[in-house]
């Protein structure tokens, strides 16, 4: 099921949710790599919550809670589309990357495994995000909305 989207404004606000959630993911991921580096769970509290805030948002949007941002859905409706996942495989992934997060903020050690899944997971959902991104430029571009005038 495509998405359908009415207008110039439609295709820039879901590029920017795209962007949004890359770049939110992004975050989770250094904090987790900088974890397996040094062990040390210093981060800036900023970051984890907004890290921690995101993937209640992103859960809530995959578990179909009205609350959930609808950008957010929207995107993940592609997601599943265009990856073929499911929503049991993502709810997982980011539930276990919560969870990893969670412990380390709290000075327990996750177990090597789980942080190892979670950063991979990190990793496929960024390039899941930029790649939905790609796409919505190029539909962007393409389109009637899109001119270039030349001086």
């Amino acid at each position: 099921m495509e998405t359908v989207m009415e207008s110039a404004a439609d295709y820039y606000r879901h590029l920017g949710a795209t962007s949004f959630c890359s770049g939110l993911a992004v975050e989770c991921l250094l904090f987790l790599e900088k974890y397996r580096v040094t062990k040390s769970p210093s981060a800036d509290q900023a970051t984890t919550t907004d890290c921690l805030r995101f993937i209640q948002h992103t859960m809530a949007a995959l578990n179909g809670e009205k609350e959930a941002p609808s950008s957010i859905r929207r995107i993940y409706r592609e997601v599943m589309e265009k990856k073929k996942v499911d929503e049991d495989y993502l709810l997982e992934g980011w539930k276990m990357t919560k969870d990893v997060i969670s412990k380390i903020m709290n000075n327990e050690e996750p177990r090597e495994e789980d942080l190892n899944r979670s950063i991979r997971f990190l990793i496929d959902g960024i390039s899941a995000f930029n790649d939905i991104g790609e796409n919505v430029e190029k539909k962007l571009h393409a389109s009637s909305w899109f001119t270039r005038e030349r001086v």
